[in-house]
């Protein structure tokens, strides 16, 4: 019985690390999908001023803070890469 206990807790193991990575394969598929969007979407903003690009980008703009204290570039969580698009929403500064 001791044997079939760590078949079994193997093949749990196995099972978990499978399921971990059809999550993370997922997630990666889907933060693909929402870079196109983004990068459609914000390609529509400069050509028609599109407000989906600012829908799907306003609470990442701190991608592109040049503040360090304020920037979350560095977030994981924020997933700048995949909001690299948003950049077109950047005011340029004005030379005087």
């Amino acid at each position: 019985q001791g044997r079939n206990a760590a078949l079994s807790s193997s093949v749990s193991a196995d099972a978990v690390e499978t399921t971990t990575l059809d999550v993370a394969e997922d997630n990666n598929q889907e933060m693909m999908l929402l870079a196109e969007r983004i990068i459609r979407a914000c390609s529509d903003f400069v050509i028609a001023g599109d407000v989906e690009c600012q829908q799907l980008c306003e609470s990442h703009m701190c991608c592109f803070d040049e503040n360090d204290e304020t920037n979350c570039v560095t977030d994981e969580n924020m997933h700048c890469a995949v909001h690299a698009a948003c950049e077109v929403l950047i005011e340029p500064d004005e030379d005087p």
